[in-house]
């Protein structure tokens, strides 16, 4: 049902799932998704998007791009720009929340201990943010 009220919405486009994302992302006005690193890559490409799916990204620092049904015409109608020092917070964060697993240490079967160390540290990091 959902796919079936997107289709009937003028102008929309659905494409198969193995297509360059970047270089649909460059030649589109505006970017409609659910989830994924397309969020990603429209934002970082400056593109207007909105989101229907609860992503991590849009609900902690870009909500104004979050759509239903309920207010999608409005949304269309909107003109909101992408802020700049937005995305520089959100990379900031997803920086201070990552961990550096390297894909030597992944392969390794040898290399439990520093793995589990690894995870242990970003938990910590994560659990520091959110309190």
């Amino acid at each position: 049902e959902f796919y079936k009220r997107i289709q009937n919405i003028p102008n929309v486009i659905f494409i198969k799932d193995n297509l360059n994302s970047k270089e649909l992302i460059k030649k589109s006005q505006l970017v409609i998704c659910i989830s994924g690193t397309v969020i990603m890559e429209s934002l970082l490409m400056k593109k207007k998007i909105l989101v229907f799916g609860n992503n991590i990204i849009i609900k902690n620092f870009f909500p104004e791009f979050k759509i239903s049904f309920a207010n999608i015409e409005d949304k269309f109608k909107e003109n909101i720009l992408i802020d700049e020092l937005k995305i520089i917070k959100m990379m900031t964060y997803l920086k201070d929340i990552s961990t550096n697993i390297t894909s030597k240490i992944l392969i390794s079967l040898n290399e439990t201990d520093e793995i589990s160390k690894k995870l242990f540290e970003l938990f910590e990091r994560v659990d520091a943010k959110t309190e």
